[in-house]
């Protein structure tokens, strides 16, 4: 439980210090950032049988925060594995996007979200399973910490 609580303290306050001010942007690699998220939760993808994996690799820039975009990619490849059932695949897709704009994309083989979820998945605390996501030690905060640092520096989420 001491864990738990000191992840979502942790997640209130990279929200509330979020809402307050835009981060400084640099130019960021989005092929080795997405490596190194793979990387990073490559034993928790082995835990659960799920094939990780990186496609796309052109080197795309983005102009963002490397800290808070990392931050983001990173909670949607987490969500995807632990959300999208054992035996599955996760993909991170780097690719140039219209009007000049380029896309990390996070696509898995679960179940999906239903049309009628869909619009509530990035509100604080909305758990589309409570139980399961208590089993998973969730908080509800990921996908917002996705969701508002992509915001601030500029892009979309969807």
């Amino acid at each position: 439980q001491t864990a738990r609580l000191t992840r979502l303290s942790e997640d209130l306050l990279l929200l509330s210090a979020n809402e307050r001010e835009t981060p400084p942007l640099e130019p960021v690699a989005l092929t080795p950032l997405a490596k190194d998220v793979a990387r990073q939760l490559m034993p928790l993808a082995a835990n659960r049988d799920t094939e990780l994996r990186v496609a796309g690799d052109v080197e795309l820039l983005a102009s963002a925060s490397p800290d808070l975009l990392f931050r983001a990619v990173f909670n949607l490849v987490d969500n995807a594995i632990k959300y999208s059932g054992e035996g599955n695949m996760v993909t991170i897709r780097v690719s140039e996007a219209p009007g000049d704009r380029v896309q990390i994309a996070v696509q898995d083989l679960g179940p999906g979200i239903s049309p009628e979820q869909q619009p509530l998945i990035f509100e604080r605390f909305y758990r589309i399973d409570r139980g399961r996501s208590r089993r998973e030690g969730g908080t509800g905060l990921g996908l917002p910490i996705v969701k508002q640092p992509v915001q601030c520096m500029g892009g979309t989420i969807h």
